[in-house]
């Protein structure tokens, strides 16, 4: 009897403790940088909208599209490092853009930062 419970209880937890961990994030302010000039952009703005997991998969959307993709994690208890070489632009209007991403969550206080294209964003980041 023991070891049908063991048996369940395996078959349950496994799934649910091997699950990748998410998080939604987004960007009080616009910041765009070109070579040796960073800028705020206006106020108004529309924030960006980033969900990654520690699995490697990520989607940053701004305006019109976002960068999607699967990239390399690199984690210790602080701090969690995501970069994506070449992540697809997808959009409505066909393109064959791409971008090398890099993504930076410090988990103790869920600040994160993405430099994507001209895009080098603080965010602020919830666990989902």
């Amino acid at each position: 009897m023991i070891i049908r419970f063991l048996i369940y209880c395996s078959v349950i937890l496994t799934p649910l403790l091997s699950q990748a961990q998410e998080w939604k994030c987004k960007n009080d302010v616009e910041v765009q940088c070109e070579q040796s000039k960073c800028s705020v952009m206006a106020e108004e703005h529309t924030p960006m909208e980033v969900t990654f997991s520690d699995s490697g998969k990520i989607s940053a959307c701004a305006y019109t599209g976002c960068w999607e993709g699967l990239g390399t994690v690199s984690k210790n208890s602080s701090f969690l490092i995501l970069s994506v070489k070449k992540a697809k632009w997808v959009t409505p209007i066909k393109t064959k853009r791409k971008n090398d991403l890099i993504f930076i969550l410090d988990k103790t206080d869920n600040i994160g930062f993405i430099k994507v294209n001209t895009f080098a964003q603080p965010l602020l980041c919830k666990k989902i």
